[in-house]
């Protein structure tokens, strides 16, 4: 079976991080694999793990406008050669199905919902178009988790969907050595708080940014992604100033040692206003770290009875529950070994087989 996985770049985020480890997850599995971006961006630690696995990568054009629907037609070569097309993204969503059709290929399409939220959800153009690609031009659309599949039947009530909830290779975080960071950046005994994620709606930094002054000065957050171009990562750089917690924030931009960091944090969270199914919630509860979240869509699945949940607005709960954790090595221990249980329900392993169940009742068709 050759299946070509398709995304609209490789910069640093949620699906691409998950891409590149389904894409390996399927080599190893028997699956001939191959990457389309739409474009080409500067390469990165996930361009190294796809080429180091082997796989090819393929870019329709260096750099450039991802919506143009020019794209269509570079993409039809590369529909005619494979069985199955994997979209993951917009809007290759659109031109997938697109060159399909003026190709009159066979292949099958997939399409992954990676996320519980959409802008096209309810548009009044796009739902139309939406409607008649899902029902005529692919096959399944598979939402990342039941959360997501919820909300995707909401807007598209009568497409066929199922759930495939995202997972993770558990050893790679469970199994790393700490970083040395604590020593590097001398703050040895600090009580550490970590958030992975860019500095883009809907992440909620700032959240976490506000609770430190509420809270003894040993305890520290690092703040791992993001990049100047991120609407919210200068203004999370000036709260910091305006609040005096530059010796306490750190912020450590895009890394390629996140299992290594996770395991030298005592304690990981992330704050969104919604999610998918959020692998740097996975990644923190493997790495057997008690894990802190908003109850929001996306991570309550995840977090509920095992990690600790509290309402966005609420920093007074979100406070008291690093409080407890920092105080209390019992609480500590007792969620920790709860998240890590969590993760366990996650494995890259399990996503990979659905998958490839859902390929070959495509091409069977």
């Amino acid at each position: 079976m050759k299946v070509l996985h398709v995304i609209n770049h490789l910069l640093y985020g949620g699906a691409q991080s998950l891409v590149v480890d389904l894409l390996a997850a399927e080599k190893r599995a028997g699956i001939e694999v191959t990457l389309l971006c739409l474009v080409e961006r500067e390469a990165n630690g996930f361009t190294k793990r796809i080429e180091e696995n082997g796989i090819g990568i393929l870019y329709l054009q260096k750099g450039g406008n991802m919506r143009n629907p020019l794209l269509i037609f570079k993409l039809i070569p590369h529909i005619k050669r494979y069985d199955v097309i994997h979209v993951h993204s917009f809007p290759d969503e659109y031109w997938v199905p697109f060159a399909k059709m003026i190709s009159l290929s066979k292949c099958k399409i997939i399409y992954t919902q990676h996320s519980t939220h959409s802008n096209k959800f309810g548009h009044p153009i796009l739902k139309y178009i939406d409607s008649f690609i899902y029902k005529k031009l692919i096959y399944k659309v598979a939402c990342c988790s039941d959360k997501a599949l919820d909300e995707f039947h909401h807007f598209y009530p009568h497409i066929n969907a199922t759930s495939v909830p995202n997972g993770i290779n558990i050893d790679k975080y469970s199994l790393a050595e700490p970083s040395s960071i604590k020593d590097d950046l001398g703050i040895k005994d600090s009580f550490i708080i970590t958030m992975v994620a860019r500095f883009n709606y809907p992440k909620r930094q700032d959240v976490l940014i506000k609770a430190l002054p509420k809270l003894p000065s040993e305890i520290k957050l690092f703040l791992i992604g993001g990049n100047d171009g991120d609407e919210n990562l200068a203004p999370c750089r000036e709260l910091v100033k305006e609040l005096g917690l530059k010796d306490r924030v750190f912020f450590l931009g895009i890394r390629n040692d996140i299992p290594e960091l996770l395991k030298a944090s005592d304690v990981v969270a992330l704050v969104s206003e919604y999610e998918g199914l959020s692998l740097s919630c996975l990644e923190g509860m493997a790495a057997g770290k008690p894990f802190i979240a908003s109850n929001s869509g996306g991570l309550r699945e995840i977090v509920k009875d095992a990690g600790l949940l509290f309402e966005i607005e609420d920093s007074e709960s979100l406070v008291e529950y690093i409080k407890s954790l920092y105080e209390n090595k019992e609480t500590y221990n007792k969620v920790s070994r709860a998240c890590f249980e969590r993760a366990q329900h996650y494995s890259i392993e399990d996503m990979t087989n659905r998958y490839i169940n859902l390929y070959n009742k495509a091409i069977s068709k």
